[in-house]
Parts: structure tokens; C-alpha cells; sequence
């Protein structure tokens, strides 16, 4: 299949995109980092799938524009997109930051829409395209550390499954992935068994390829007890959580 993963130059979307090219998928990846792009263009070169790259920003339009025109060059048209680009800055310390608020919601929200924007035209003419992506269990409970973040979880899962509603009768199948907790760059607090390898979290969503489903949980252990621990109220919930995570 053809792929396209944003966020693909670290974190969860760089071991989905080198995975997926492990399986023999043809894998475009856009993130900014150019540098990292090409390392891994290098590092995939002999595997059975291939790897191709744009730089771009996803909260800019004109970046994903101009990769889609590339693509359209050569003839690359995605069957499926996984939206991994994503942001967990702190807006609360020492108080509310409303500029790094902004910037969660431009990259979490309108960078995953904006892909969707580009895209959804020529999906729609060819009556297939399987857009994911990958929300947190943090848009269900508030967030400390980063009101933006949880804001943002949900404000995106709540669009994907909007979307899901009005076009798959068309064709077009947007799936919403919670993630637990992922040992990424993102995730700044103690190690434990509740969080995942972002390895064998990757491989879970690569499986999405294949899968009708429009939510996805994942990992099972971290998701599960997180949604039976819906019952206790936010501030019960955060102060377990600054137990287990401090």
C-alpha cells in the first residue's frame, strides 16, 4: 500500500513509518526535520518497501500542498494516512501560556484537518482513503501539565469521528486511535508497566492498514484501566496520576 505518515521523523510516527516499510508498504513521511528524513531514507534503503520524504510543517497549508504535488509527479497517491505529527508542551507552569496553547491546537487539531483538507477531494473522486489519527486517553480526563494537550486529544478524536459520520457512505474511513502512555520524547515523567514500547505500539497500528475499525485502543492494559477509572472525578483521577507518574 501506499503511506503517508506525518510526524515520521521521531516518536511514534518514525517507528510506524519504518515498520510499515519493514512490511514491504511504500511510505512517504513529512515532518520539519530534514536531517532526520534523510537518515532515515538511508537507514530503510535495503528493506522491501520504500521510504520518500517531504519537509513541511503541518500546520502550514502550503507544506502540504506542495507535498502533494510532488506526489502527484510521481505518480504517489496514499491509500491510507496516518496523522502522528503532534505536540505535549507545558502551558501551565509557572501559568497558563496561551501562546503554547495555541500552538498544541494548531499542530494537533488543524495540522491532522489540514492534511484532510488537501487530500479529501481526490479521496472522494476515487471513493477510498483511510485517514488515522492517533488521539490520546487524555481527551477524556484534563491534563496538569498541558490544558492544550487533553484540549487538543479531544477536539481532534471528536472531528475524525464527525468525519466518519457524513463521508463513510462515500468511501472514506477516518479511524481515531487512543493512545495510553508511549516511551516517546513526548513522555517526560517515570517509567513503569503501564507504559508502552513505542516499538511494539507502532506494530499495533500498522495493523490499522487492514481494519475497519473507526476507534482503536492501544495498549490494551493503560486504556482499559483508564476507562474504568471514568467513574472517579478529574481531581481524584489527577492526583492518582501524580502517584504513579512522579
Amino acid at each position: 500500500m501506499n503511506v503517508l505518515v506525518t510526524g515520521a521523523s521521531s516518536g511514534i510516527g518514525k517507528s510506524l513509518a519504518a515498520h510499515l516499510v519493514c512490511q514491504g508498504h511504500a511510505v512517504w513521511g513529512l515532518a520539519r526535520r530534514a536531517e532526520e528524513l534523510s537518515k532515515m531514507e538511508q537507514e530503510l534503503a535495503h528493506e522491501k518497501g520504500t521510504f520518500r520524504w517531504s519537509t513541511g510543517d503541518v500546520r502550514n497549508q502550503e507544506d502540504i500542498t506542495h507535498m502533494r504535488n510532488i506526489m502527484r509527479q510521481v505518480s504517489f497517491f496514499p491509500d491510507v494516512f496516518y496523522l502522528a505529527a503532534g505536540v505535549f508542551p507545558n502551558d501551565t507552569t509557572p501559568c497558563f501560556n496561551f501562546s503554547l496553547f495555541r500552538e498544541t491546537m494548531d499542530t494537533n487539531v488543524e495540522g491532522a484537518m489540514g492534511v484532510v483538507d488537501v487530500f479529501l477531494d481526490e479521496c472522494l473522486e476515487q471513493s477510498r482513503g483511510h485517514f488515522i489519527v492517533l488521539s490520546s486517553i487524555a481527551a477524556f480526563r484534563p491534563n496538569r501539565w498541558s490544558i492544550g494537550y487533553s484540549a487538543s486529544k479531544a477536539a481532534v478524536a471528536l472531528a475524525f469521528r464527525g468525519l466518519q459520520l457524513v463521508y463513510r457512505s462515500q468511501g472514506i474511513l477516518c479511524t481515531v486511535a487512543y493512545l495510553g502512555p508511549v516511551d516517546t520524547p513526548l513522555w517526560k515523567w517515570k517509567k513503569s508497566f503501564l507504559v508502552a514500547n513505542k516499538e511494539v505500539v507502532a506494530r499495533k497500528l500498522a495493523g490499522l492498514l487492514y481494519s475497519r475499525k473507526e476507534t482503536y485502543y492501544v495498549p490494551f492494559v493503560s486504556t482499559f484501566l483508564f476507562r474504568i477509572s471514568q467513574c472517579i472525578s478529574d481531581r481524584w483521577y489527577a492526583a492518582i496520576r501524580r502517584i504513579i507518574v512522579r
